[in-house]
């Protein structure tokens, strides 16, 4: 996914190359109709009417003839080319008189709002670029990604990026920090050459329990790194997913777990899952309801769930005994499965505890011993 996101940081620059290369067209073959159509018109209607009238007999229809040609040959062609020729000009020139109103985009989940100069376009159709609005006469450009974190923090989300784009020949500056909305961002800018000129793109990099936001500001023109900032502002609600979240509480069975530092995580009211990507540890926790079953039915689901998903991946467990645990205050029904894979010894201990028809489960996975179920239960309290 990072990969996919560097491709994207190249691409935004790649289309400021574009959009600044191109020159404005100056509007001068919407112009010749105007000539063509006022030439032609002038010419015909003087000569016809003038030549019939003067040869014809000059008593009885002088005062006809003259009225009547001088009248319709003058009004009526000169009247046409003149209005159908203006309106192709006058919608040429129309469009770039327009001064569209500033677009804004709401990025709820991280807290802010973008609103580009009036002038900016949103560029559809390019897949992957998330929300892309450019100046398309200048080139300078913005570009709004958001992408599965996978547990890892903004810094060395921005190292990962920055390793990458060194191999396309960037060059990069220190990381800082800058707020934009409500969220913080890890910042860098980032240099490169194309086409003879030298691109500077800034770079903006936060996370979430669950996403990373990824913000790419192309600058063709030497705005600067504070004028495109200046374009985020506070959204009118705090952002909807939390920016951190390492505990879960239970209120039914009166335990709160809370993650070791460095641990990814994610959940809601229902679920959550910590992971350490350094030890390969992790726990999810489930509250859901029993239907009406006993410890027993449920553990042998929970059981057959783990097998399948171990085979799946070449694993064979072994379960052993089952016995009791205290989690936070209250007591669960513990059982331990071993595996060896690839060397590694895998232990998943289950926890289980039914109550007014709520069931609990807990499964906690180690590998080569990195975590006993000492260690896993002592994280709850």
């Amino acid at each position: 996914m990072k990969k996919v996101i560097t491709l994207i940081v190249v691409a935004a620059m790649l289309f400021a190359l574009c959009a600044c290369g191109e020159k404005t067209p100056v509007p001068t073959e919407s112009v010749k109709p105007t000539e063509q159509a006022t030439e032609a018109p002038t010419a015909e209607p003087t000569q016809a009417p003038t030549a019939e009238p003067t040869q014809a007999p000059t008593e009885e229809p002088t005062a006809a003839p003259t009225e009547a040609p001088t009248e319709a040959p003058t009004e009526e062609p000169t009247a046409e080319p003149t209005e159908e020729p203006t309106e192709p000009t006058e919608e040429s020139t129309e469009e770039p008189i327009v001064d569209p109103e500033p677009l804004s985009f709401l990025e709820s989940s991280f807290g802010f709002v973008l609103t580009t100069p009036a002038g900016w376009q949103i560029i559809d159709g390019v897949e992957g670029m998330g929300y892309f609005v450019a100046d398309m006469q200048l080139g300078n450009n913005i570009n709004i990604v958001i992408s599965p974190s996978m547990g890892v923090d903004a810094a060395t989300y921005a190292m990962i990026l920055q390793t990458q784009l060194s191999s396309m020949g960037y060059t990069f500056s220190e990381f800082s920090e800058v707020t934009l909305g409500y969220s913080s961002f890890v910042k860098f800018t980032g240099m490169t050459e194309a086409e003879g000129r030298t691109i500077t793109q800034y770079i903006y990099v936060a996370t979430n329990v669950e996403n990373a936001c990824i913000i790419t500001a192309t600058d063709i023109t030497g705005l600067g790194d504070y004028t495109f900032e200046a374009m985020f502002t506070e959204s009118d609600d705090a952002p909807d997913v939390p920016l951190t979240q390492n505990e879960f509480t239970s209120a039914c069975f009166g335990y709160t777990f809370v993650a070791p530092a460095g641990w990814y995580t994610m959940g809601d009211e229902e679920s959550f899952m910590a992971t350490d990507f350094g030890t390969g540890c992790n726990i999810v926790i489930m509250e859901t309801d029993a239907n009406g079953m006993t410890e027993d039915e449920f553990l042998e689901i929970i059981e057959s769930n783990v097998t399948k998903e171990a085979e799946d991946q070449g694993i064979t467990y072994s379960f052993g005994e089952k016995d009791t645990a205290i989690i936070g205050s209250y007591t669960f029904t513990r059982i331990t499965a071993n595996a060896l894979y690839s060397g590694a010894q895998m232990d998943v201990y289950i926890y289980l505890a039914i109550k007014d028809g709520i069931a609990c489960a807990i499964v906690a996975t180690s590998v080569s011993g990195a975590c006993s179920s000492d260690y896993f239960e002592g994280l709850f309290s």
